[in-house]
């Protein structure tokens, strides 16, 4: 058993006890009773709160990093998108890339080389707004040119 300070984590019993306080169901380990709670089995109840647990987490550190703004505003929830089974490799690579703020966009250009945020303008139409996803996928006139083309 699990009690006070005497807890062996080369013990498979020790991890599953940690496991199940984690994910805030420590009292079955404790009364060895599942109470389903408006779940069929105890099984989706653990995936349940395993999903919960893991979208948390997953938002937490999504707050923690700046250049990921335009993936908090396209994703909401922690699932696989359909575009990662859908699209062929190079696809999936630069949507990716754009969704996850590691493209060659002068908002990210411009960052590693510490210019400030409105200094990285787009350097392709001239027009000095700032060359972020939204001005190239949307915005930008020589962009939507050269994609009419492909």
């Amino acid at each position: 058993m699990i009690r006070g300070e005497n807890k062996d984590k080369k013990n498979w019993c020790y991890w599953i006890w940690k496991f199940l306080k984690d994910i805030h169901l420590e009292h079955v380990w404790h009364s060895e009773k599942v109470e389903p709670g408006g779940h069929t089995n105890f099984n989706q109840l653990v995936r349940d709160l395993i999903q919960k647990r893991d979208e948390e987490e997953w938002r937490e550190n999504l707050d923690k990093k700046s250049k990921l703004r335009l993936y908090r505003k396209l994703k909401d929830r922690l699932v696989l998108e359909n575009y990662v089974v859908e699209l062929e490799r190079e696809e999936r690579r630069q949507l990716t890339m754009l969704r996850g703020g590691t493209n060659k966009l002068r908002i990210e250009t411009g960052r590693w080389v510490g210019e400030r945020e409105k200094e990285r303008v787009c350097n392709v139409c001239l027009c000095d707004e700032v060359e972020d996803e939204k001005h190239f996928l949307l915005a930008c006139p020589w962009y939507v040119r050269e994609s009419t083309y492909v």
